[in-house]
């Protein structure tokens, strides 16, 4: 009988408490939420990924940004849009540290799961690597991007999700 009692009570403790080799839940590849991003600056505006790996960020501050488009599209290319006029480059043509070339590039690893390291947390999930040579990790709530730290200075809260729009950059 206590050999019976001390088998339940086991397996009633193992049911309760969570693996350690838990795989973290699968992050959400296509999204629209508002972003704050600082580091040297701080800029806020949108930030939507579509289409496998397309980007959009359409900012609203500082004052000096607010109205520029950006979009990083998965063939490689870049656009810059202000007042009517586009620009379009490769995004081998980005300077090596531009925040959101960072941002959505780490953000792209993390939510494809490569070159990465994944675990679960309380919250959700954290993973970690590197993006051009520089160390983050990102958090995630329920499937969702919350938040992606490079290096020392960079930082993105991503809160508020909104409606998709990103028919503009993929036109």
């Amino acid at each position: 009988m206590k050999k019976m009692i001390a088998a339940s009570l086991a397996l009633m403790l193992a049911g309760c408490t969570p693996s350690s080799s838990a795989e973290p839940e699968p992050m959400e590849k296509e999204f629209r939420c508002a972003v704050t991003v600082t580091g040297s600056s701080e800029y806020t505006g949108t930030i939507e990924r579509a289409g496998g790996s397309n980007w959009k960020i359409e900012l609203t501050s500082p004052e000096s940004a607010a109205g520029i488009t950006l979009c990083y599209l998965a063939d490689g290319k870049c656009s810059l849009e202000l007042q009517g006029h586009t620009v379009v480059y490769g995004r081998d043509n980005i300077p090596q540290g531009g925040v959101f070339d960072l941002v959505t590039s780490a953000a792209d690893m993390c939510i494809e799961n490569k070159g990465v390291t994944n675990r679960t947390t309380d919250d959700g999930s954290k993973c970690s690597g590197a993006v051009k040579g520089m160390s983050f990790t990102a958090e995630s709530t329920k499937g969702m991007l919350s938040s992606i730290c490079i290096g020392d200075d960079i930082r993105a809260e991503f809160t508020e999700l909104l409606p998709s729009s990103l028919s503009s950059c993929t036109e």
